[in-house]
């Protein structure tokens, strides 16, 4: 009846290296868009055997900003179609475009998503780097 824990397992130096490149394959999707999901699947797959170590709050944050950011893609593609119609509705009775006033709004949403995902995977890799949990 002694509440002793088992001792956390030691964090591995390959889920070190492979948060890190989880991190890289994040950044790089800005120029292809499709590493993104090369690295929340070696997320997912690493996430359950790092359990009560570091890395899994890095996995964690990993997952996290992925399905964060393909919600974000699915309302802003949503957004920009709606925005398209209206304007081309707009075009074609030829009354006053009233929804290109809304192209600037889509804009800083889109800005904000950039900066919040910049923000999240550079600090991830950082402290990765710094054999520091996320959180």
């Amino acid at each position: 009846m002694s509440d002793v824990q088992a001792p956390q397992a030691a964090p591995a130096p390959e889920a070190r290296v492979l948060a890190i490149v989880c991190y890289v394959l994040y950044l790089l999707a800005f120029t292809n868009g499709l590493t993104a999901i090369v690295g929340v699947v070696l997320a997912h797959i690493k996430r359950g055997e790092t359990r009560g170590t570091i890395w899994e709050s890095h996995f964690a944050n990993l997952i996290h900003v992925f399905w964060i950011g393909v919600v974000f893609w699915v309302v802003f593609v949503c957004a920009g179609l709606v925005w398209l119609a209206g304007s081309w509705h707009a075009v074609i009775v030829d009354d006053f475009p009233a929804p290109i006033f809304a192209l600037p709004l889509l804009g800083l949403v889109f800005l904000a998503y950039v900066v919040w995902y910049l923000y999240r995977v550079v600090r991830g890799l950082l402290r990765a780097l710094e054999n520091r949990a996320y959180a």
